[in-house]
């Protein structure tokens, strides 16, 4: 949940931030539509929050890892963009 929440803040920051109102997934689609080049990692990094936040479900550690190196990939990539 903190990744997806340094996502907002990151997503903020650039202008992109989430209503209130807008469900994960709907805020997925502004996402992508506006950075569609990361669209693999928003999607990823949203299935994962939905499924901790709503499903109760724990990501494994090597699902941890993998957020992180897409979370680090999507901030860097887009720097360079």
């Amino acid at each position: 949940r903190q990744l997806y929440r340094q996502l907002l803040r990151w997503a903020a920051e650039r202008g992109l931030p989430r209503p209130a109102f807008q469900t994960a997934y709907e805020y997925l689609g502004q996402l992508q539509e506006k950075l569609p080049a990361h669209h693999e990692t928003l999607q990823h990094v949203t299935r994962q929050y939905v499924n901790s936040r709503y499903g109760h479900v724990t990501p494994s550690v090597q699902e941890m890892e993998q957020l992180k190196r897409s979370w680090h990939l999507l901030k860097h990539q887009h720097l360079r963009q």
